[in-house]
């Protein structure tokens, strides 16, 4: 089983498409003032149960800004 470990949003690479908030909104926030989403304040929780959701989530940014951090049992 997959274990999300960390979620890291490059900035300088982000263009703000907000790709990543439709696949999973549970943790992504794009309400941010400079429009880069951020992971949500606790998504913490999340990490374990919406792996798939997570990947796809990095999987659909067009620039590749998101990097995973992901531990396989």
């Amino acid at each position: 089983m997959a274990r999300i470990r960390s979620i890291y949003i490059d900035p300088e690479t982000c263009t703000c498409s907000q790709a990543c908030i439709f696949e999973c909104p549970e943790v992504l926030d794009g309400e941010t003032a400079d429009g880069v989403p951020r992971v949500r304040e606790g998504a913490e929780k999340y990490f374990d149960t919406h792996v798939e959701q997570i990947k796809a989530a990095a999987w659909a940014c067009p620039v590749e800004a998101i990097t995973l951090k992901i531990e396989e049992d």
